[in-house]
């Protein structure tokens, strides 16, 4: 197992649960040397593809690296725990991590790199808004410049600067593949729908699943926009359920609870065609019945309605897509 980096993880994680800090960092240290050579490939999947293995592994250091910066920050070290933050800011792009280095250059009298960070952590589009970090921001704002005069200035243009990395990372998920398929779906109420019933129009197909919590959280707000957009006449939107197990029995059951009104499919044979393995998945279908924009998860602090309109702002003309991937 000393050749192991998650066990050696788990064993730190154990030591910290029981305030064992020393140790905690020995094995820590440890998991971080053995995942810079190791190969985790074995481990858990040898078919799995060379961009998949360095996802999760760097995900893992990242986390290893942040474990470590946070015992050093126990231990009042706060000059050790930089260069570790700086490796998982690098490492995965959690906009929280960002705080952390943040407070770590300011614990060490470097101001106006902890300020730098917080900017940096605003224009991400993942960063969702929090109390402490932003009050941390206004104090540093004062400290560095002397006064709050271009505060609030400065704290607009960020938020102008985040919507943009929002709707850049947005598009990036427009595809130009554009794979030509057909469909007939039977809804909720016993009516078919066919593809080209929606011809002409912009159609978000939302996959989902009971079983899945992310996708339950997504439904929400895809009833909000449902609600805002139901008399637009070129747009679409429709939840897609894979469920296998007698979907007939809880699809309805379930959407009746929860007071839904937008339009649900049965399409477990869809998503298999279109070869959907994580959910929830978004495909948006141009009015050409084109696949233009296809995007795995859910990121709650990039708001549906957000995402929505700017596909739609760039669909509803019937633009060509430029090409981002």
């Amino acid at each position: 197992l000393k050749d192991n980096y998650i066990f050696l993880d788990l064993i730190s994680k154990n030591y910290l649960g029981l305030s064992d800090f020393n140790k905690a960092l020995e094995y820590s240290l440890k998991a971080l040397k053995v995942a810079d050579v190791g190969d985790l490939k074995k481990t858990i999947d040898e078919e799995m593809s060379e961009e998949q293995y360095k996802a999760i592994l760097n995900k893992d250091k990242a986390n290893i690296n942040h474990i470590i910066a946070s015992i050093y920050f126990k231990k009042g070290e706060y000059e050790k725990a930089i260069p570790y933050l700086e490796g998982t800011v690098k490492l995965f792009k959690l906009p929280e991590f960002k705080y952390y280095l943040a407070k770590a250059y300011y614990k060490t009298g470097k101001k106006e790199e902890a300020l730098k960070e917080l900017e940096s952590e605003f224009s991400d589009p993942y960063y969702k808004s929090s109390v402490k970090t932003e009050e941390f921001y206004k104090k540093l704002f004062k400290e560095v410049y002397g006064n709050l005069d271009k505060y609030e200035e400065n704290r607009k243009k960020l938020q102008v600067l985040q919507f943009e990395n929002k709707k850049k990372l947005i598009l990036s998920h427009f595809v130009n593949l554009r794979k030509d398929f057909d469909f007939e779906m039977e809804l909720l109420n016993g009516k078919k729908i066919k593809k080209s019933d929606l011809s002409g129009k912009v159609v978000f197909l939302n996959f989902w699943a009971t079983w899945c919590k992310p996708c339950v959280k997504k439904l929400e707000d895809f009833q909000k926009l449902y609600n805002a957009w139901k008399d637009k006449k070129d747009v679409y939107l429709l939840a897609v359920t894979i469920d296998d197990e007698k979907p007939k029995k809880i699809i309805p059951k379930f959407i009746r609870e929860k007071s839904y009104t937008f339009p649900v499919a049965y399409g477990a044979e869809l998503a298999r065609e279109l070869n959907i393995r994580g959910l929830p998945e978004l495909i948006v279908l141009d009015k050409k019945g084109k696949i233009a924009f296809r995007e795995k998860g859910y990121y709650g602090n990039i708001s549906l309605k957000t995402k929505y309109e700017i596909i739609y702002d760039r669909l509803e003309n019937g633009k060509e897509i430029e090409g981002e991937i």
